[in-house]
């Protein structure tokens, strides 16, 4: 008997977004391009038809070999990438999850107790990589990031062989982040650098739930450079953050130059200042690529933002830097 294929394939997995949904599994969205809010299942946020499907034939034989030896064979199985996770990633994520957020902690323990132990940390920064590849928002920086690269090797007239070597071809995105997933040795690299920071759970204790989105994992640069971005996961003095409840989020640090938070690594942390709160929200909203998503209706400070500065979310994310020129995706 054929397997049915699953039609909707989540950038952001239902164990996660869940935390965030009522007892029906309903969270409230709102979408940046239309400037409007509804109420979704989170079976139907953050999502996309066949979104990881590719051809085997695009990958090598490294990544057959390797899925082949952790039980899929994606010459016979046409939706290798979406079991990858499904089995491998997001039932050892979604019982991470449970652990830190439904723990119940007494005073005491916030102050004398680490919300993680080594082995799952470990295991929380693989899955950290996986999300922070697979989102929608990774799919258009790659379209984005080969838009402006283009545009750059065309006005220094190098030859349309040398731009097509360089670029990626329309609708080669999705080739392009499957192999993302499965390339073994970018994923280590990622998960030492996610292990590298300083972890802190902060613990809200307002009556603002956090926000997440459609792109979950976010960096903000404490340091700026005129040319390079400081926002990479392993950039000098940046801070990475994901919220995993609404009353819960992960911050990680760098500890070369955020020295007076490595004392606090894998402690928990109390933030009792709305104020922290929006920021980290404010923070969500800009990461996002699409679509906010929260436990409750009340996006007043997302309309804010958009009273203060109403095109904020039409600002490019990617942008290539070169000679005193800025090169943006058209």
């Amino acid at each position: 008997m054929a397997v049915e294929k699953t039609k909707k394939e989540h950038y952001v997995p239902r164990c996660y977004l869940k935390r965030w949904g009522n007892c029906e599994e309903q969270v409230y969205v709102y979408d940046k391009y239309l400037k409007k809010t509804r109420i979704n299942n989170v079976y139907d946020v953050a999502c996309e038809k066949f979104y990881y499907d590719i051809d085997y034939h695009e990958l090598s034989e490294d990544k057959i070999a390797f899925l082949k030896s952790i039980g899929i064979n994606p010459e016979k199985d046409e939706q290798f990438i979406e079991h990858f996770l499904a089995e491998h990633i997001e039932n050892t994520y979604s019982k991470l999850l449970a652990n830190i957020v439904n723990k119940e902690l007494t005073p005491w323990h916030e102050k004398n107790c680490c919300f993680v132990n080594n082995q799952d940390r470990l295991d929380l920064a693989l899955c950290l990589v996986f999300q922070y590849i697979r989102t929608k928002g990774t799919r258009n920086s790659i379209v984005d990031t080969s838009n402006c690269l283009e545009q750059l090797l065309k006005e220094l007239n190098y030859s349309k062989e040398t731009i097509e070597r360089y670029t990626i071809k329309q609708k080669e995105e999705r080739i392009v982040q499957g192999n993302m997933l499965l390339d073994i040795n970018q994923i280590v690299d990622l998960m030492q650098s996610f292990w590298n920071l300083t972890w802190v759970l902060g613990i809200n204790q307002t009556d603002v739930p956090f926000y997440t989105s459609d792109n979950p994992i976010g960096t903000y640069p404490h340091i700026r450079h005129s040319i390079m971005s400081m926002s990479g996961i392993g950039s000098k003095g940046v801070e990475v953050f994901l919220p995993l409840s609404p009353n819960h989020i992960l911050l990680m640090f760098d500890r070369s130059y955020h020295t007076e938070i490595s004392s606090y690594d894998g402690r928990y942390v109390s933030l009792d200042d709305i104020d922290d709160i929006n920021h980290y929200n404010r923070l969500c909203t800009y990461n996002s690529s699409r679509c906010v998503f929260s436990c409750n209706p009340d996006f007043s400070l997302i309309e804010k933002i958009l009273i203060d500065n109403p095109t904020v979310f039409e600002i490019p994310k990617v942008s290539i830097s070169f000679g005193g020129k800025k090169y943006f995706p058209q």
